[in-house]
């Protein structure tokens, strides 16, 4: 979240945990190990857009 969307490391840590508390994390078959980072720190960013894949990344270009 700090290098996506510039949010302080405190801020991104603090939405992490705030995220995944009370979320039991059981073994390897668990969802949160078969995303990405990237996909986590964009799932928990936009905690109240659901459907967050679908806004513009502006790191990426169209070419024509």
């Amino acid at each position: 979240m700090t290098r996506l969307f510039g949010i302080p490391r405190d801020e991104a840590v603090a939405r992490i945990n705030a995220h995944w508390k009370g979320q039991p994390i059981l073994d390897e078959q668990d969802i949160v190990y078969h995303e990405s980072e990237e996909f986590w720190a964009r799932q928990i960013y936009f905690e109240d857009e659901p459907r967050w894949w679908l806004i513009p990344d502006p790191r990426l270009r169209r070419y024509p």
